[in-house]
């Protein structure tokens, strides 16, 4: 209760309980440090610096100076700002909270310019982190600051772990208010909450902001959240510019994770709460409305549409409503949101879908795949490659895979430790690698990312395009396989990544699944044109995919007529393809590149489903041989012109068609051998300048 006057009773079995907790961090964390630390954060800041810069810039300085006084002068050690706040490490609990209640009395007594009094709030807990170059990282830093997000200005909480250590070592006139248990955002275990009260300080706050206490129906985690600081720092902005916000991408990215993160820290924003609307198991496009109302607990009239009870429930309420997989359903979704936006004047909408809804006022943020550890093992080395076909057989795994213990990882050359263990430490702050790692400790507990088996888990990440459901379902199979074979048996991905959570949608159970949701959406003709484009390697061009992939009745010419650069089906194949580009593009399953000249691309994945179309088509031949026509036009003009001097800019087209050439060569060198050998010798100095022997 508010107000509560007496200390907690700490019995044993509850000491015993929280300090098992923290002896759990500190023994699953290999040399890593015990310790307090006390998080800060300023109340409030966003909106003071948007109004008053100057100002805050002066009260942030006077912040700084007194919580960094009260920390050392308590024998802890400031970590870092964070811009609005600071991190301290303490070796003694008792510490921490004096520099809690220290720092607060000083802010309390300080003299502010025009902001005002900063309002603080504080958050201290007792655990295990890995120091790693002057910070820290792990567990205890997440509850210290989830912990830290459910306060208010002013307040001190402070978690059940430290209140087992200090219970009878408090500082003078202090006291521990039993704030019971709370779920944190993103942490399955809940936390016993106290509040530190001392002299001069006030009491009474308002409850605290945990999930429990708002008005929302979000489901609370069960997982961690990866990454995606930048994502959310993105939308987070476009959410306080736009009113309808629209995340795509491709199948398996973790939109909708990443918008339940997002609407989870934007929550106190919106005074009406947060409401979840999930459309993937409706069919009917006209239930869309019914839905949003189920979700949001209004009661149907009977002589009333439900779109019209809705906008009679939301009209007066400040709320941001989720609309999540939207794709199926996105006519009838588009004019739903429309129609709510147009009429409630304090709603916002986040949307998921894998393409945008495509109305009035809509920001659209691209969901990318999580970030990807460098290619290769570490740096000198000196492994050797090779190693047995392991458990899959010769399945074409990629460059630096591991296959077997005679395969060429880190341990098996003669590194620098400090270089391995510089490349080891650069891998694990990859997304990718640390999602994996994640999913594949819960699985199989005693799995940890070592020089062993890093090259495999880099392998396993960067063949699965940092997809996070790939990954997940990747990391579940580490309890029967080695990472070494799980990278082996990615040449058959779509029949090894099965066995999703069982309490999952289906779509999420099997990636075979989650790209035939997308596959099932397209219209024939953006089927046809997804399953030829497989035929690319490296991405390609727009006149590459209408010269390869358009029928000859598309325009007046024929297959294989005309230059590498020409359309075969001339003007109408062409703007034919562009639009089935967009499209594809629109529904993320192509990606665009401008960097140099436009090009376009498939993630692996989405490239190794729709070639397995291709194949299930019966055209597989007849593109090989279309797309072997186009590289071996490729081939004479890059002749011509490297002949003629134009060395520069022939010697970078190749470059960039270096991976189509190979597969054409393949293709070449099994059906037309003599075709195979005239495009070697044509494009011979390219092979030279190059120093390229494959």
């Amino acid at each position: 209760m508010v107000g509560a006057a007496a200390s907690p009773q700490l019995t044993p079995a509850v000491r015993r309980r929280e300090w098992r907790l923290v002896e759990r961090e500190t023994l699953s964390r290999p040399a890593a440090r015990t310790a307090t630390f006390l998080f800060t954060d300023i109340e409030g800041s966003t909106r003071l610096w948007e109004e008053q810069r100057a100002a805050m810039a002066a009260s942030l300085a006077i912040h700084d100076g007194l919580v960094r006084e009260a920390v050392e002068s308590s024998g802890g050690t400031v970590v870092k700002t964070t811009g609005d706040g600071m991190l301290a490490v303490f070796d003694q609990a008792e510490g921490a909270l004096n520099a809690a209640l220290e720092g607060q009395r000083a802010l309390g007594a300080a003299v502010w310019p025009a902001t005002g009094p900063l309002r603080v709030r504080m958050a201290v807990h007792s655990g295990t982190a890995e120091s790693r170059d002057g910070d820290f990282f792990g567990p205890a830093l997440n509850r210290v600051a989830r912990l830290l997000a459910i306060g208010h200005g002013g307040q001190i909480l402070v978690s059940g772990a430290t209140a087992v250590v200090v219970a009878d070592d408090l500082p003078a006139e202090a006291q521990l208010l039993d704030r019971g248990e709370h779920h944190l955002r993103d942490l399955e275990r809940p936390e016993h909450v106290y509040q530190l009260a001392g002299r001069g300080l006030p009491r009474d706050f308002p409850p605290l902001r945990s999930a429990a206490q708002r008005a929302t129906n979000l489901p609370l985690a069960t997982t961690s959240f990866v990454g995606r600081e930048r994502e959310l720092a993105e939308v987070d902005r476009q959410l306080r510019s736009s009113r309808l916000l629209t995340l795509v991408g491709v199948g398996g990215t973790g939109k909708t994770r990443l918008m339940l993160e997002a609407a989870a820290e934007a929550a106190d924003r919106y005074a009406d709460g947060v409401w979840l609307v999930e459309l993937a198991p409706l069919t009917d496009p006209g239930l869309v409305a019914q839905e949003v109302g189920r979700a949001l607990g209004v009661h149907e009239q009977p002589s009333q549409p439900a779109i019209e009870t809705v906008l009679d429930f939301l009209r007066s309420k400040e709320l941001l409503l989720l609309l999540d997989n939207c794709e199926h359903l996105i006519a009838a979704a588009a004019e739903v949101a429309e129609t709510l936006l147009g009429r409630c004047p304090r709603l916002t909408i986040l949307a998921t879908s894998r393409e945008p809804l495509g109305i009035a006022g809509e920001a659209v943020a691209a969901v990318p795949s999580l970030s990807l550890p460098a290619a290769g093992g570490v740096p000198s080395s000196g492994a050797e490659e090779g190693g047995s076909a392991g458990a899959w057989g010769d399945s074409g795994g990629g460059p630096g895979s591991a296959s077997g213990d005679s395969g060429g990882g880190p341990g098996s050359g003669s590194a620098d430790p400090s270089v391995e263990r510089g490349w080891l430490d650069e891998v694990a702050r990859s997304e990718a690698v640390r999602l994996f790692v994640e999913r594949a400790a819960a699985t199989s507990p005693a799995f940890t990312l070592e020089s062993r088996n890093a090259p495999a888990v880099v392998e396993v990440c960067r063949r699965l395009d940092g997809i996070p459901l790939a990954l997940e379902l990747a990391a579940a199979r580490v309890n029967v396989l080695s990472v070494e074979e799980i990278a082996q048996g990615l040449g058959d991905r779509f029949r090894l990544l099965t066995g999703g959570r069982r309490t999952a949608a289906p779509r999420q159970q099997t990636l075979q699944a989650a790209i035939d949701w997308s596959w099932d959406l397209l219209a024939q003709p953006d089927r046809r044109l997804l399953r030829r484009l497989s035929i690319f390697a490296g991405g390609w061009t727009l006149e590459a995919a209408a010269a390869v992939t358009a029928d000859p009745s598309a325009g007046s010419g024929t297959a294989g007529s005309g230059t590498a650069g020409s359309t075969p089906g001339g003007a109408s194949a062409r703007f034919e393809t562009l639009d089935g580009l967009s499209r594809l593009v629109d529904r993320s399953l192509v990606a665009v590149d401008h960097a140099a000249g436009t090009r376009y691309r498939m993630l692996e994945t989405i490239r190794q489903y729709a070639a397995d179309q291709l194949i299930a088509s019966g055209e597989g031949t007849e593109l090989r041989e279309r797309h072997l026509d186009w590289v071996e036009r490729l081939c004479q003009e890059a002749q011509a012109g490297l002949a003629t001097g134009q060395l520069t800019p022939w010697l970078d087209r190749l470059d960039g068609e270096l991976e189509n050439l190979r597969v054409a060569l393949d293709w070449a060198f099994e059906a037309h051998p003599e075709r195979a050998i005239d495009m070697c010798i044509a494009v011979g100095s390219y092979w030279r300048s190059r120093s390229t022997s494959s």
